[in-house]
């Protein structure tokens, strides 16, 4: 968990960091971007709980990560035609 707040917190302060300005800005305020930067906020704020290790929590862990996946790859695609200007 805390490395998956980790990684959120490093791939936002890499969007964010990117060239392209109000462009950027835009394309990150609109949905579906708009969207997924709010829920990587909010994994950012993941804590660790002494619970102990469940399938159920294995579970859901394991979907925490392909939604991850699937969100960098669909900002990758969003984001597309910036990179291409550079």
């Amino acid at each position: 968990t805390e490395a998956l707040a980790h990684w959120s917190e490093g791939y936002l302060h890499g969007l964010v960091s990117a060239q392209h300005g109000e462009e950027l800005k835009k394309r990150l305020a609109a949905e579906p971007v708009a969207g997924i930067i709010k829920d990587l906020l909010a994994f950012t704020q993941a804590t660790v709980e002494d619970d102990e290790e469940s399938e159920a929590n294995e579970a859901a862990y394991t979907e925490l990560v392909e939604y991850l996946r699937v969100t960098a790859q669909l900002v990758y695609e969003e984001l597309a035609d910036l990179r291409h200007r550079s």
